[in-house]
């Protein structure tokens, strides 16, 4: 079901996104929507206008990425608004009548909102997703976190802890356990990445 789910929306007509699946899929078991019927609403550019811009805008800004002088802070923008955006947007096509605040998100382990805490797993993701392409990343010199060293393997185990806290504000703490255990465990720990991402390219 979660893949027809995938098709259709990358078959719509509103706008283009590249999906994380893995995230997709973690996201609808969390929900309990394993029977969701997807039917984006005809005004759904008009209802999230702004996290549809603010995605587009940090998918056009990762050219930036090549810039050998661009500066980590820089980066770091970049790269939680392509994750943070890209769950909340994932989040408006399921439920795309409900509400989100107009102010920035920030990937922090004190969200202000149910949304910001989804935000700030989007931005988590994002790391995981350069610690695994770090290899590749340095052969095109693209810099990214892990490339800069914003995040490394040592970090990246205190900053899953920052990023379930942040969700437990707002979900049951043994759901939010059980859904990072079970789908993303695996990638964070560096002896599988060991195994399976070094030279995998």
């Amino acid at each position: 079901m979660e893949i027809e789910i995938v098709n259709k929306l990358m078959e719509s007509k509103h706008f283009l996104f590249t999906a994380n699946l893995m995230a997709f899929s973690a996201f609808c078991k969390y929900f309990n929507i394993s029977t969701l019927v997807l039917y984006i609403a005809s005004n759904f550019n008009n209802l999230h206008s702004r996290i549809i811009y603010e995605y587009n805008l940090a998918q056009k800004d990762s050219r930036q990425l090549f810039n050998q002088n661009i500066s980590k802070e820089r980066i770091i923008e970049i790269k939680d608004k392509t994750g943070g955006y890209a769950i909340l947007l994932l989040k408006a096509m399921i439920f795309p009548e409900n509400d989100f605040e107009e102010n920035d998100f920030v990937y922090t382990e004190n969200p202000k909102t149910k949304n910001e805490a989804l935000y700030s797993f989007g931005a988590w993701l994002s790391r995981i997703d350069d610690l695994w392409d770090i290899e590749k990343d340095n052969l095109i010199g693209l810099k990214q976190l892990a490339t800069e060293r914003v995040v490394t393997w040592d970090s990246i185990i205190s900053e899953t802890e920052k990023m379930k806290n942040g969700l437990k504000e707002y979900y049951p703490s043994s759901k939010v356990n059980q859904v990072i255990q079970k789908y993303f465990a695996p990638l964070i720990d560096k002896e599988i990445y060991r195994k399976y991402g070094v030279n995998k390219i």
